[in-house]
């Protein structure tokens, strides 16, 4: 049976905790998560799915951050030197093993994740571009402000069982017309019993 745990995030590593144990007993697993921009890559938001693995957003720099074969994404986007990513880790695997998906995701600066009972992967955040993947029933289909640096925030759900052509089940713009003062973000994520987010 596995430990109960809280999952910490701070800079670019991730640790499992387990707050029942006592001191060095305490740490049941921790590894990094970048690639050779080591300063820049940075986690925003994390969670663990019903198996217990870890699923963290965030931000990369590093054109080689780690992504899986079956990527959504598997290169930062072109004429862009920053890309959100969301990678899924395994801590009871062993090595490469550990890394269950990896994938970069456009432009947008994913703040919020959520997973649902079938391991759809839900990313909420800012920044979005112009190009930024939205599906044909999006609620917002495109930048209200029609600037390459949108100041929208963003939902997606991504499904990382399928291939990656597939994987979009949903994704949205969200935010306003007004590019004065803070960019529209999505800063938390829910899910209610029915799926909706």
């Amino acid at each position: 049976m596995r430990s109960r745990f809280r999952l910490s995030i701070e800079g670019s590593f991730v640790s499992e905790i387990d707050p029942e144990a006592n001191g060095n007993a305490s740490l049941v697993y921790s590894t990094y998560l970048n690639g050779q921009s080591v300063s820049s890559d940075r986690i925003a938001a994390i969670t663990s799915d019903a198996a217990g693995d870890a699923v963290v957003v965030g931000l990369a720099t590093s054109a080689d951050f780690p992504v899986t074969s079956n990527a959504f994404q598997n290169a930062i986007a072109a004429g862009s030197t920053v890309s959100g990513f969301i990678t899924v880790v395994n801590p009871t695997a062993s090595g490469a093993a550990q890394l269950q998906y990896s994938t970069f995701l456009d432009s947008g600066n994913p703040l919020a994740v959520k997973v649902d009972g079938n391991d759809d992967l839900f990313v909420g955040g800012s920044q979005a571009t112009i190009g930024f993947p939205v599906t044909p029933n999006a609620f917002q289909p495109v930048c209200l402000l029609g600037i390459y640096n949108c100041p929208n925030g963003f939902i997606v759900e991504l499904n990382p069982t399928a291939s990656p052509a597939n994987q979009l089940v949903y994704g949205t713009y969200l935010g306003g017309t007004t590019p004065i003062g803070a960019s529209a973000a999505v800063t938390g994520l829910g899910l209610d019993a029915t799926g909706k987010i």
